[in-house]
């Protein structure tokens, strides 16, 4: 018989809790662990079937397993840097080291249908992987997926070094084909990086964009040639400068001709009004001579008229000498006459004269200003070809350099880098899975763990009332004890 709740043992007197429940009695956890107890010893026989049946279970997959072998190989990725061109070119050189780029591009590489399309048709794989009943094209696909899936490539941090793995249940298979990948490598890489096509395409190139240099060139001579054209700037200058002399000369031109009428029409106002004695125009007359006899014969009149004054203080005007003053008075005037009326005439055929260099000077202006609108044309066009040929000049320049730097990777032949086999794969000896004693020593603990978890479940989806803890939860009342099931045996 099992009293419950414990009572705590004191000297010389002892303490029962008739009414606390298991949940509610001070030592809970001795409780929950001799129950934990009884559940092992309950369900121990069902225990130890299930975790050897388990662990059974794993030594025999562990040993029916297909092994699977690992091949190996390492190679190592060198790019070679050449100083002088990296400090004319102002290039970094750790900068050009770095791996981030162009060793990823070298996997790639590695990874690349390509290269696992002739490591299939040399190690004839599409037999050895693949179904028959599907097509040449599907197995072929089937078997570079399938070496994609089991390559394994691993390049340490900050190394050139690369680590290929291959895992496969044939372990001379395995390392057949990872020494396949890397020589198949090589070559397309080396296909690939090959700079022969590069250069006969540079070259190429430079053929045609030359030609083209020339054919502009040569245009551009016959436009310099059939409008004259040398240097569109200067000429510009030129026109302008001689369309400014124009506009200058055609300025003078209508100054003297508006300065010329005026005066004209001063001297038609002073004849109308019979005064002779001043008249501008004469003075300023472009004949020579004439002034001198307009001035000749101004001087004669006035002193016939200063004689016919003096005589008409003594005599009067019928006194013959006064009459024959005033008859060479009268024949001075009509001389003066004539001489201003042909003046006239000059002075009108000289503005009619600057009229028409007037006319003369718009049309040579209007001339200069269209050969300057033909020169801005020509010059636009001189401007085109003269840039389509710098351009041409540019390419074939650039062309003439990449032809170059092809040329030297050419000769270099690996594109500045270099691939070297640090250890071909061998036939593995041991498989890589599975490892047995790892697979047994996990499977036994899975096996302990399966079985107690599957205990438990059962215990927590048992609904029997066999507990003093099931009756305080569904009863609700607390257990003060509990009698042990005993079976007597027959005598």
């Amino acid at each position: 018989m099992n009293i419950l709740p414990e009572t705590p043992k004191t000297p010389g007197k002892s303490i029962i809790y008739p009414h606390i429940s298991r949940e509610e009695h001070p030592k809970k956890q001795v409780l929950y662990m001799r129950r934990a107890l009884q559940v092992l010893f309950k369900y121990k026989f069902f225990i130890a079937v299930l975790s050897l049946l388990v662990f059974t279970m794993v030594a025999v997959a562990t040993f029916l397993l297909t092994p699977t072998y690992r091949a190996q190989s390492t190679i190592i990725i060198e790019r070679h840097v050449e100083t002088e061109k990296s400090i004319l070119l102002g290039i970094d050189s750790q900068q050009i080291r770095d791996l981030k780029d162009w060793l990823i591009a070298e996997i790639k590489i590695l990874q690349s249908n390509p290269v696992l399309d002739r490591v299939v048709e040399d190690l004839n794989l599409i037999a050895i992987i693949c179904d028959s009943s599907d097509s040449r094209e599907k197995q072929r696909l089937k078997a570079i997926d399938f070496l994609r899936q089991r390559l394994n490539i691993d390049n340490p941090r900050k190394s050139n070094v690369v680590n290929l793995q291959f895992e496969y249940s044939n372990a001379g298979l395995a390392a057949q084909i990872i020494n396949s990948i890397v020589a198949n490598y090589q070559k397309y890489r080396n296909e690939v990086y090959s700079e022969s096509n590069s250069y006969r395409f540079f070259v190429d190139q430079i053929r045609n964009a030359e030609s083209e240099l020339i054919a502009r060139e040569t245009k551009f001579a016959q436009f310099k040639k059939e409008h004259g054209i040398v240097s569109p700037d200067a000429q510009t200058e030129i026109i302008l400068r001689k369309l400014s002399e124009y506009e200058q000369s055609l300025t003078r031109t209508r100054t003297s001709r508006i300065g010329k009428q005026a005066k004209l029409a001063i001297i038609r106002k002073n004849l109308g009004k019979g005064k002779l004695i001043n008249i501008p125009v004469l003075e300023s007359t472009d004949v020579q001579n004439r002034y001198m006899y307009w001035a000749r014969i101004r001087i004669e009149l006035l002193h016939l008229e200063m004689q016919r004054d003096s005589l008409l203080i003594k005599y009067t005007a019928e006194y013959q000498g006064v009459k024959n003053l005033t008859t060479q008075i009268n024949a001075t005037k009509e001389k003066m006459y004539a001489e201003v009326s042909q003046i006239l005439e000059e002075e009108d055929g000289r503005i009619e004269a600057l009229k028409a260099e007037e006319v003369a000077l718009r049309a040579a202006i209007k001339e200069i200003q269209k050969n300057l609108t033909d020169l801005s044309e020509k010059e636009i066009k001189f401007t085109e070809l003269d840039r389509e040929i710098e351009n041409k000049r540019d390419i074939y320049s650039l062309l003439l350099k990449q032809r170059d730097e092809a040329g030297l990777s050419l000769a270099k032949g690996l594109h500045g880098i270099a691939v070297r086999l640090i250890s071909k794969a061998s036939v593995p000896l041991e498989p890589v899975k599975p490892v047995k004693k790892l697979n047994l020593i996990l499977g036994f603990f899975l096996a302990i763990f399966i079985g107690l978890g599957v205990a438990l479940l059962r215990e927590f989806f048992d609904n029997s009332i066999d507990t003093p803890e099931k009756v305080e939860r569904y009863v609700g009342i607390a257990v003060l004890a509990t009698v042990t099931d005993c079976s007597v045996k027959a005598k």
